[in-house]
C-alpha cells in the first residue's frame, strides 16, 4: 500500500474513491476505509451497497472495481458530484447516490441489500425488512487480482516520501534492470537468484549500536567492474555518520552486520544470534515470492540459460527500452537496444508431434538454441 513515510503523520488523509470522504467514518455511516488499489481507498459501506457488489461467505467483496469504474462518470442525484454507485432498485428509476447522500436524503436500506429512493420507498409496505443499523463488524475485504496489483505497484510513479511495496519488515523501492551485456554474463545470476542492477530495498533489522532497537538498512545492488556488488548503508541518527558495507555477495555483506549485532547482544547478556543460519538473500528480499515474480518478468530474463525459474515467464512488469544514446539502432552494438519476448504458442493435442524438438523426432538439422519451456494451466492461458 502507498503510505507516506512520515514519522509524525498522525492525521488520516486517505480519501474515499466513491464519496470523497476523508479518513474512517462512523460504523453506522460509511464505515472504515478498505484498500481498493494502489493509493486508492473506499469506505466499507460505499463499496458494499454499490449495485454490482456482492459479498461471499468468507467476507470478500466482489466486483468493486466494476462499481468504481461506473461511478467515475455517474452523478449523484443529491450533491450532483461524480462517484455515485448506489442505485434505486425501483424499476426504471434513474436516481443514483453516494452512500452518505443516500442516508441524508432518506433513502431506505433493506436487509436483502436493496435500496429505495425517498420517492419509491413510500410505495413499499415491507417495513419489517428495513435495515436500521448498517454497521459491519465482521471481517470484510475487497477481492483483487494479486498479479495485477503487483504490476500496478511497479508501473506507477511514486514520490520520494512514499514507498512502493512493503512486505513485513522489507520495503521495495526499485526492482532494478539488467542490460544485455549483463544478461549475457554469468555473474549477475546463478541457478537460484537474479541480481538486477539498481535493485533497492529498505530492511528494518536489529541495531548494531543499541540493543533491543531496530533501524533501517538501505540495501542496493550496483555494477562495479562488470560484477554485481552489494551495498548496505545505515544511519540511525542524523547527528551520527552513516555506515556503509560493500561486498561481492549478499551473504558476506549481511554477515558483517549480523556479527556486529551478535557481539552487541553478547555484551549485554541477551539471546544469542545464530548468524550461521542467517541468509543474505533472505534479508535482501530475493526470496520473497512477489519480488521473485517481478524480477522474473524483467525484459530479457528469458535469455538466461542456467537460471531455474520459480514462476515461469509471467509478464508482470513492462519496462521501457534500454537507453540508446545515439537514437539510432544501427549505430548501437547488436542486442543493445531492444528485447523481444518469445511468444507463448498454444498447441492442441493433435499438434503434439509438431511441437516436439527436432532431436526427439530424429531429425538432425541446424543447432537450435536451448529455450526453457513451461506448461501453463488453462486458466493462465
Amino acid at each position: 500500500m502507498k503510505i507516506p513515510l512520515l514519522s509524525n503523520a498522525t492525521q488520516d488523509k486517505r480519501i474515499c474513491a466513491f464519496c470523497n470522504g476523508i479518513g474512517d467514518m462512523t460504523t453506522n455511516g460509511p464505515g472504515r476505509l478498505l484498500n481498493l488499489d494502489v493509493g486508492q481507498w473506499c469506505h466499507l459501506n460505499c463499496a458494499l451497497w454499490s449495485a454490482e457488489v456482492y459479498e461471499t461467505v468468507s467476507g470478500a467483496l466482489m466486483l468493486v472495481e466494476q462499481a468504481y469504474k461506473r461511478s467515475i462518470n455517474t452523478e449523484c442525484a443529491s450533491c450532483k458530484q461524480k462517484g455515485a454507485s448506489l442505485t434505486c432498485f425501483f424499476q426504471r428509476c434513474p436516481n443514483t447516490y453516494h452512500f452518505p447522500c443516500a442516508v441524508n436524503n432518506g433513502c431506505v436500506f433493506y436487509k436483502n441489500k436493496t435500496i429505495m429512493c425517498p420517492v419509491h420507498a413510500s410505495r413499499t409496505t415491507a417495513t419489517d425488512q428495513i435495515l436500521d443499523d448498517k454497521s459491519v463488524f465482521r471481517k470484510v475485504w475487497i477481492n483483487r487480482d494479486e498479479v495485477k496489483q503487483i504490476q500496478n505497484y511497479m508501473t506507477e510513479e511514486h514520490e520520494e516520501t512514499s514507498y512502493t511495496l512493503r512486505i513485513g519488515s522489507l520495503v521495495l523501492h526499485n526492482v532494478g534492470q539488467l542490460l544485455p551485456h549483463q544478461l549475457q554474463s554469468a555473474v549477475f545470476h546463478n541457478r537460484n537468484f537474479i541480481y538486477p542492477v539498481g535493485y533497492t530495498i529498505t530492511r528494518f533489522y536489529w541495531s548494531m549500536n543499541r540493543p533491543n532497537r531496530r533501524c533501517a538498512y538501505h540495501c542496493t545492488i550496483i555494477d562495479m567492474d562488470n560484477k554485481p556488488m552489494f551495498r548496505i548503508r545505515t544511519q540511525e541518527n542524523l547527528d551520527e555518520p552513516a555506515q556503509e558495507f560493500l561486498e561481492s555477495t549478499p551473504k558476506a555483506v549481511w554477515h558483517k552486520i549480523v556479527d556486529e549485532i551478535d557481539s552487541l547482544r553478547r555484551r549485554h547478556g541477551l539471546v544469542k544470534m545464530f548468524s550461521i543460519f542467517v541468509s543474505g538473500e533472505d534479508l535482501y528480499g530475493l526470496t520473497e515470492p512477489h519480488i521473485i515474480r517481478l524480477i522474473e518478468s524483467l525484459p530479457g530474463v528469458e535469455m538466461l540459460q542456467n537460471y531455474a525459474f520459480k514462476y515461469g515467464r509471467l509478464q508482470l512488469l513492462d519496462m521501457p527500452l534500454t537507453l540508446n544514446p545515439t537514437g539510432c539502432a544501427r549505430s548501437e552494438p547488436k542486442l543493445q537496444t531492444h528485447f523481444r519476448r518469445h511468444a507463448q504458442t498454444l498447441t492442441s493435442s493433435h499438434s503434439t508431434r509438431s511441437a516436439l524438438p527436432r532431436t526427439v523426432l530424429g531429425v538432425e538439422g541446424t543447432q537450435i538454441p536451448y529455450v526453457k519451456h513451461f506448461v501453463l494451466s488453462k486458466s493462465t492461458q
